[in-house]
């Protein structure tokens, strides 16, 4: 199946997307980057220990003005630590005390590995590791990191061996014996030549880092010392282009397209025979492939599947739920086949809007439940199977008795809702509101136990939001008026846009003019009136029957 690569480039100083499609147009997979919001994962910075925190057992490091961010004692290398003596060394590796090691304002090179999120700044590592087209080169090497060759096991076995005794070699030229190589998956089949000369520019680039920080010494502050690049340069590092047949590109009125698109093919594995060309036509390129609309559908918790079914997607704070629902789908002869037929759907559409909202942490579907221990199996099979194109670590259970999957995947970055939607005024981000009878039924509550009698002949006002005035004035009109003859009082509901659905305020107001002047009127014949006099209210009621 050939895949295309869509860049919408055209607002590129204020917004980059990137959409990659199957032959058939169903879009697989979607990236942004705002400049409200840029991407950090992959800069690397020269910053300072801004305050030690030994029950954290971290570090907080100040990476630029007035940006701070968290580095675990793990990810701390002992050889950074120059400063401070043999013995403490000894010490930190014997009692684990690296806040021995460390002190306020020491400097060091710390790389991000996670976005900030929510409330929660950056994570940082002292080991760093700068990305090429083919490779992947770590100066500081961590003791877990090892030279590799990132593919498959059921790959070619000579072209490993051959990439293995590649990295043997570069690392011999090198002279270095702590640094570490890996190797990209789309180095297969890559001459020699070309990866040791990527190898080169990433050593350059690391070069220039350091001497850049030796000339202007520690008298600077806080800064990044690398920039990872926008988000066309990280996708296509991150990317595996073995079934992309070609990239799209829509750059708009940008002056100089033709080295922007030469830019990017530059940055492509040169063996795919990826054809990289510009958008030609007068819509935007998501708009040309219905992109536009399938990208509105992520934010939406309903997704239907091919055959009536659908999937209900709910993220809460402690895990993202995913419900299916059969829906209309009565073409299988028994209702096991049914369920069978749904929950296959549900796998690969699961799995499809998963990655596309960027949905991690504990994910779990509900899947309608089933009888037969095969179809139970297929379903675990089938998951595990679609998850395989994905780069990111997941893990999967079986299916519980009560038909529940728990997957777990990697965090890599903020989630489709965490990056556009923010939290519903309305409802303060519960997701649900109070109906509009149990908000009358509050308020008929409030007036019984409203100080009335405290003014002769008083007059009550109950303001509130325009949906509850118009349901107070047409299904609780009878209630209203039983309460002004019991209570020998004139109740006045005013609609007010300006105060928020389920609230109101009840309060005396002095009668000075005639308040039939104030009745409301709606669009499609609504019966709404404000309670006034009584002698019109009881026409009305009387009308009624």
């Amino acid at each position: 199946m050939g895949f295309s690569v869509l860049v919408d480039a055209r607002h590129i100083a204020d917004e980059i997307r990137i959409a990659v499609i199957n032959n058939t147009g169903i879009l697989t997979r979607f990236e942004q980057e705002t400049s409200l919001r840029k991407l950090q994962k992959g800069n690397i910075y020269y910053g300072r220990v801004y305050r030690i925190e030994p029950a954290l057992q971290a570090v907080f490091i100040e990476y630029g003005i007035g940006k701070y961010g968290f580095l675990p004692f793990s990810d701390i290398d002992n050889s950074l630590l120059s400063a401070k003596s043999h013995e403490q060394e000894t010490k930190k590796e014997s009692a684990g005390e690296v806040e021995s090691l460390l002190s306020e304002g020491q400097w060091l090179f710390v790389q991000v590995v996670k976005e900030a999120r929510g409330n929660k700044g950056v994570t940082l590592t002292t080991y760093l590791r700068l990305q090429g087209i083919y490779c992947i080169f770590i100066p500081i090497k961590n003791p877990k990191d090892r030279d590799l060759v990132l593919m498959d096991r059921d790959k070619n076995e000579k072209e490993k061996k051959r990439l293995r005794g590649l990295i043997y070699d570069m690392k011999k030229r090198s002279k270095t014996s702590n640094i570490c190589i890996m190797l990209k998956e789309n180095s297969i089949n890559v001459p020699n030549e070309e990866i040791i000369q990527d190898f080169k520019n990433i050593k350059s680039i690391w070069r220039s880092i350091k001497s850049s920080i030796q000339k202007n010494g520690s008298n600077q502050s806080p800064h990044c010392v690398f920039f990872e690049g926008d988000l066309i340069k990280r996708f296509i590092s991150n990317m595996s282009f073995d079934n992309v047949s070609n990239v799209i590109v829509d750059l708009g009125n940008t002056s100089n397209k033709t080295c922007n698109l030469n830019m990017i093919s530059d940055m492509l594995p040169k063996l795919n025979d990826i054809k990289v060309r510009a958008h030609r036509s007068r819509h935007p390129i998501f708009t040309y492939y219905n992109i536009e609309e399938q990208i509105m559908g992520l934010y939406q918790s309903s997704v239907r599947l091919p055959s009536g079914g659908s999937l209900v997607i709910t993220p809460t704070e402690a895990l993202i739920s995913i419900d299916v629902n059969s829906g209309s789908m009565t073409d299988k002869s028994t209702v096991e086949e049914t369920a069978y037929k749904t929950n296959m759907e549900a796998v690969k559409e699961s799995v499809r809007q998963i990655e596309l909202r960027n949905a991690s942490g504990l994910i779990v579907i509900d899947f309608i439940d089933m009888s037969f221990e095969k179809y139970c199996d297929d379903i675990y099979k089938s998951i595990i199977e679609e998850f395989k194109s994905n780069n990111t670590k997941v893990q999967v259970t079986p299916l519980s008795v009560f038909g529940m999957m728990e997957i777990s995947r990697q965090r890599t970055g903020s989630s489709i809702y965490e990056l556009n939607t923010t939290e519903c005024k309305c409802c303060n981000g519960n997701g649900r509101v109070m109906s509009t009878e149990y908000i009358s039924i509050r308020i008929i509550r409030a007036l019984y136990d409203y100080k009335m009698t405290s003014l002769q002949n008083p007059h009550i006002v109950i303001r509130t939001d325009h949906t509850t005035a118009l349901y107070l004035l047409n299904e609780r009109r009878k209630k209203i008026f039983q309460i002004e003859n019991n209570m020998s009082v004139r109740i006045q509901v005013m609609p007010d846009d300006s105060i928020p659905y389920g609230s109101f305020n009840i309060y005396h107001k002095e009668a000075k003019h005639d308040l039939e002047d104030n009745c409301l009127t709606t669009k499609d014949s609504e019966i709404v009136i404000l309670p006034v006099k009584r002698s019109w209210i009881s026409r009305i009621i009387s009308k009624l029957g």
